[in-house]
């Protein structure tokens, strides 16, 4: 099965148009919404695929133990651990399904996605479960220049097994990424995260 991405649609020219409103009004009103939008268009207008993760993440759904069906994470991580927070955490945020690169009850904000309450429907039995996932390694080809700490991997949640089909993304602000590159994890590759475990 293949990642399903809830993509933007806008021609190139639109997008060329747009970045250059929005990059006019972050110089002149910076605001964290209107930064989004700038990079988004950017990127489409480059001909990118721009990706809204809340909606990607909420219409991938759980599967039927309640776990994601896609997770997310920093390409420089190991391993993948996702939990609700059902207190208030260090962000002003409860009951957020968050994904982080640590088994930390409250992970560093710098290690962690944190998706929208009511993306997924919260169930107070599993409030306090972690689910841990092998991260995806990324092939030599597809290696993005400077830290892999400034991407991420968004792939089908194997939780307790090993991934197939990964996606590298860069963080645009806001629920946008653009989509880097896409592959399939060999037999091989596969066999060698299973160290990982």
């Amino acid at each position: 099965m293949s990642i399903e991405v809830a993509t933007m649609n806008e021609g190139r020219i639109v997008a060329r148009q747009k970045y250059a409103e929005y990059m006019k009004a972050v110089k002149e009103r910076h605001s964290a919404e209107y930064e989004a939008l700038k990079n988004g268009y950017r990127e489409l207008s480059k001909g990118r695929q721009v990706i809204d993760l809340a909606e990607t993440m909420k219409n991938a759904g759980v599967d039927h133990l309640d776990r994601p069906r896609l997770a997310i994470v920093r390409a420089d991580a190991k391993l993948c651990w996702f939990r609700w927070t059902h207190l208030k955490n260090q962000w002003g945020q409860g009951n957020s399904p968050i994904f982080s690169a640590g088994d930390d009850m409250y992970p560093l904000k710098s290690k962690s996605v944190v998706i929208p309450r009511g993306v997924f429907s919260y169930n107070h039995e599993h409030r306090n479960r972690n689910l841990r996932a092998v991260v995806p390694s990324i092939p030599p080809s597809l290696l993005p220049a400077g830290k892999l700490s400034n991407y991420h991997i968004l792939w089908e949640a194997e939780w307790e097994t090993i991934p197939v089909d990964p996606m590298l993304l860069k963080y645009l602000g806001k629920n946008l990424y653009v989509v880097l590159a896409q592959w399939d994890l060999t037999p091989l590759e596969r066999a060698v995260l299973r160290d990982a475990q």
